[in-house]
């Protein structure tokens, strides 16, 4: 989203966008990195999603990450920048939100939250498109380098979640916002439902593909087959790559668990079978099978979906692996 146009511009032929750089006058003047306010993970101006399953406690990691960088403590074992930050809070009853708050500070050991303010709008809840401008003024009269928002579908108002330009005009005006005021911007989304699969953690986000594609960085919290246990895998656009790692819940916050094998994702498909139709040569030796009793045997022996089955029996009659009976209608190995 453009800045506003100043009639004075317009008659001094003043352009509202920054200007073009030599690549050498940049490099020769290139302007200092922002600070880290999660170390290795999000710059201050930066933009980051974290994603997870629908009641996965993703306010509880929302808000203990305000609390812990609002201080500059240490958030799931990642060094953090002390600065102000502004949570925005959008769903949860302003009694329930404090009550969460204190249970938090007083985990980390904390007598007070000098540095942490929230703007609880639970009930005003509208567009992005027409809390922007509000956002913007209250940040105009708050310092702040980190600002919350959660959720985002609170925000979605007229706004088409699976819909690419929608949802990218909605990124440009959270973009708006960090550079205009100088702060990370960070936000809470759900994944799609059902399990993981095997697509990659970024693409579980619910919605527009954007999601996946826009924010600076993004985090990731699936379930892990050991209960209260989730696989955190961050997606990093200004970092080095960084490895999955275990998180345990401890109410109310996760802990690192460092022990957790990170491969145990809940729901997550395994290695996909592989059968050969030259196989079914080592069992059907003198037998005869109808094509239904086939699938079914092969589904057993190596744990195979139906359709997978269906595949191998079809193979099988095309290689002249096996050969249909004039008489009897069922299968046996050609001769």
């Amino acid at each position: 989203m453009l800045p506003p146009l100043n009639p004075s511009d317009l008659i001094l032929n003043v352009s509202p966008l920054p200007s073009i750089k030599l690549a050498d006058a940049l490099l020769d003047h290139a302007p200092p990195l922002p600070p880290e306010l999660i170390q290795g993970v999000l710059h201050q101006g930066s933009k980051m999603i974290m994603g997870g399953a629908s009641k996965g406690r993703k306010s509880w990691m929302l808000l203990d990450l305000a609390v812990c960088v609002s201080e500059g403590l240490e958030w799931w074992g990642f060094n953090t920048t002390k600065t102000p930050t502004l949570y925005l809070n959008l769903e949860i009853q302003e009694a329930f939100a404090a009550k969460r708050l204190d249970w938090i500070k007083e985990t980390h050991q904390l007598t007070a939250l000098p540095n942490l303010k929230l703007w609880n709008l639970r009930g005003y809840a509208t567009g992005l498109d027409e809390l922007q401008p509000l956002i913007s003024d209250q940040l105009a009269n708050h310092h702040v380098g980190l600002l919350i928002l959660d959720p985002l579908y609170k925000m979605l108002g007229s706004t088409e979640e699976n819909d690419n330009t929608d949802m990218a005009q909605m990124m440009n005006l959270l973009e708006s916002i960090a550079v205009q005021h100088g702060c990370a911007v960070v936000f809470a989304h759900h994944f799609l439902k059902g399990g993981p699969g095997d697509s990659p953690s970024m693409d579980r986000m619910s919605g527009a593909g954007v999601l996946a594609r826009d924010p600076d960085s993004i985090i990731t919290m699936q379930d892990h087959e050991e209960d209260e246990c989730v696989v955190v895998e961050p997606t990093l656009r200004n970092f080095p790559p960084q490895e999955p790692f275990g998180l345990r819940w401890e109410c109310p916050t996760f802990t690192r668990e460092p022990d957790l094998d990170t491969s145990k994702v809940k729901g997550k498909a395994g290695a996909k079978a592989i059968v050969d139709p030259n196989d079914l040569k080592g069992w059907m030796h003198g037998k005869e099978w109808g094509y239904n009793k086939l699938v079914d045997e092969i589904m057993e022996k190596y744990g195979v979906s139906e359709s997978t089955g269906k595949v191998v029996v079809r193979k099988a009659i095309k290689g002249g692996i096996i050969e249909k009976g004039e008489g009897s209608g069922k299968y046996s190995l050609t001769i």
